[in-house]
């Protein structure tokens, strides 16, 4: 024969151990780890608007900085463009008149020997007079003068008619007398004399082959001038040259240079040099203008994402001392961060969660008081089971019991009645838990006392004499039902009584055959008394040898899984049937293993109880 089984699936709580007292201070708290700390709240704000303000900055910056440059330059490229258009309006002869006006004289002397031979007429007053007429500046009078200078030295007056028949010799004659305004009084150099960055212009003759400087004219007269020569054949050019006034300013020339068309009759080039030095401090002007304010508005930035950074980060900070300190364990603490914003609703949660741990710590407390009761209880109930197996000649006897919480309703009890019979009980009380204990320990204790105080025979007397004192001291809805038998080996007969227990389950090895043995009876503590005593009866059974007998709570055949299915009463009945052969111990093992099986992941929700033995 071995021990009881008793197994107890306590809840996984923390128990003192034995001697230590119940710590009903506040809950302990490991210290804070250490958090690696980096930049701050308030130094990432900062850093966030003061680089958000730089980049719009820059990005501002940038594109008026640009825009205004390239309308500058579109400014300074279209008014150059246009000084050099207006420099090619003037008609090419006109320039070329202006340009080589020094070898008018020389044209002259050709005009006056393509008209008519003329001995010796530079010796003439009249050609000296027709001289200094040609190195003045054109005027209206010079064609009347020229006219009458040239009849006196050909002596012919039939001359013009012979340059109106040539159409040659008229187009030089034309060219030679034609008068031509005086060069500041056009249009283009009356531009010029504004002084809008223009620092010199000029016309070249460019019809010279390889002259890299051919003659020109500026605006102040006849000159030559360093002309660099364009680079492809764009119609305006543009060239930027440094350069270096008389009274030694530097600047920048941008020189706006018009080439000669290859199918132009007169190869003309056109050139006006616009300085940049206004343009330049232009630029500088706009660019102080911009930056500044930009570095204002940054520190501005700087200023404000501080200010904002200060009034988010102080109340977080006062948070997180707030919640070491209670991570401390000190769940009295409040916090003092107060705040409109969502800081404030966060310091307000913070204080309910303070006091929800409050209240979970006293309900930890409360549970772990009860739990160390619980486990008083569980060893008491323990206790209360039978320490040995009971010993009867002739019988294999054994028993198993399995709590669904920490202490259970279910018990089983052997009573020694005298020298020739024993007692067999097992009970179920309605409910769980610590009542459920409570009434389970009352029964056991009145139950033994009536069986062994008279050393009762009757299993139906002495249930009705446990009846009425446990009836007067029970809750009203609760009730214990038992089924109590006597096994009596001199006779080999078992005397049962059921209050509303569930039925002995006897096997008979002589047919292989189940019998439920099933009393009357009500449940104990559901009556006082009479009617209790009028119902609750006996049954004698006799034994043959091999005859197995089969006590068992309701929680055994009641096991779900997790669909919600029964053990149930017949594959019980079928499995004790089945196993009844076996050695009891063996017998409990299989029958809750099968048990186990079907459960399977479900919960426990009853206590179990069996007890078993079999005639050998």
């Amino acid at each position: 024969m071995t021990a009881p089984v008793s197994r107890s699936r306590m809840a996984a709580v923390s128990r003192p151990a034995p001697g230590e007292p119940m710590d009903s201070g506040r809950m302990r708290s490991a210290r804070p780890a250490s958090v690696p700390r980096g930049f701050g709240l308030q130094l990432k704000i900062m850093l966030a608007m003061g680089l958000t303000t730089l980049l719009g900055t820059v990005g501002i910056f940038v594109a008026v900085y640009s825009t205004a440059s390239a309308h500058f330059e579109e400014e300074i490229n279209s008014g150059g463009d246009r000084l050099v258009d207006m420099l090619a309006a003037v008609p090419p002869e006109v320039w070329m008149a202006a340009i080589h006006g020094d070898s008018r004289d020389y044209e002259f002397d050709q005009l006056v020997k393509q008209i008519g031979p003329v001995e010796d007429y530079p010796k003439k007053p009249e050609y000296a007079q027709l001289r200094n007429l040609l190195l003045s500046p054109f005027s209206t009078a010079w064609q009347g003068e020229i006219d009458r200078l040239l009849g006196a030295i050909l002596k012919d007056s039939q001359w013009k008619q012979r340059i109106e028949a040539d159409p040659a010799l008229k187009g030089n004659y034309e060219r030679l007398v034609r008068p031509m305004p005086p060069l500041p009084e056009l249009l283009p150099f009356r531009d010029l004399a504004k002084g809008s960055g223009v620092v010199n212009a000029g016309v070249f003759d460019a019809s010279a082959p390889g002259d890299p400087n051919p003659p020109g004219v500026l605006p102040g007269g006849r000159g030559r001038l360093n002309l660099p020569q364009p680079a492809g054949s764009e119609r305006i050019t543009r060239v930027d040259v440094p350069f270096q006034a008389a009274d030694g300013t530097r600047m920048n020339l941008r020189m706006f240079i018009r080439n000669p068309h290859p199918d132009d009759p007169v190869k003309l080039r056109y050139m006006v040099s616009l300085s940049l030095l206004r343009i330049d401090q232009v630029k500088k002007s706009l660019f102080q203008m911009i930056f500044f304010p930009a570095l204002i508005a940054f520190g501005a930035s700087l200023a404000i994402a501080a200010w904002i950074s200060n009034r988010i980060s102080n109340p977080v900070r006062l948070l997180i001392q707030d919640i070491n300190v209670v991570s401390s364990g000190n769940l009295e603490h409040q916090t003092s961060a107060r705040s409109g914003d969502e800081i404030g609703q966060l310091a307000a949660s913070f204080n309910r969660m303070t006091t929800a741990l409050r209240t979970a710590q006293l309900q930890e407390l409360q549970a772990r008081a009860l739990d160390h009761e619980l486990g008083i209880a569980s060893e008491i109930q323990t206790n209360l089971v039978p320490k040995t197996m009971l010993k009867v000649p002739g019988y294999d006897v054994g028993a198993y019991y399995r709590p669904s919480k920490e202490v259970g309703g279910d018990y089983y009890d052997f009573i020694e009645i005298d020298e020739t019979r024993s007692g067999l009980i097992v009970a179920d009380v309605s409910g769980k838990g610590v009542p459920g204990s409570l009434i389970m320990a009352m029964a056991r204790a009145l139950i033994r006392m009536e069986a062994e105080r008279n050393r009762n025979p009757s299993t139906a007397d002495t249930l009705a004499r446990a009846n009425q004192m446990l009836a007067r001291d029970i809750k009203k809805g609760m009730f214990v039902t038992a089924i109590y038998g006597i096994l009596d080996r001199t006779n080999h007969q078992i005397r049962v009584s059921s209050a509303g227990h569930n039925p002995m389950i006897l096997w008979r090895a002589r047919t292989d055959e189940i019998v439920l043995v099933n009393p009357k009876g009500i449940a104990l503590g559901l009556d006082r008394g009479p009617v209790f005593e009028r119902t609750i009866s006996e049954e004698i059974v006799q034994l043959e040898r091999g005859d197995r007998v089969v006590f068992y709570t309701d929680g055994t055949v009641e096991a779900m899984n997790e669909r919600k299915e029964d053990f149930g009463d017949k594959r019980f009945r079928e499995l004790c049937k089945k196993l009844a052969k076996s050695e009891s111990n063996q017998f409990l093992n299989l029958i809750m293993k099968s048990i186990d099986e079907h459960q399977g992941s479900a919960p426990q929700h009853d206590d179990m109880t069996i007890v078993t033995f079999r005639r050998l």
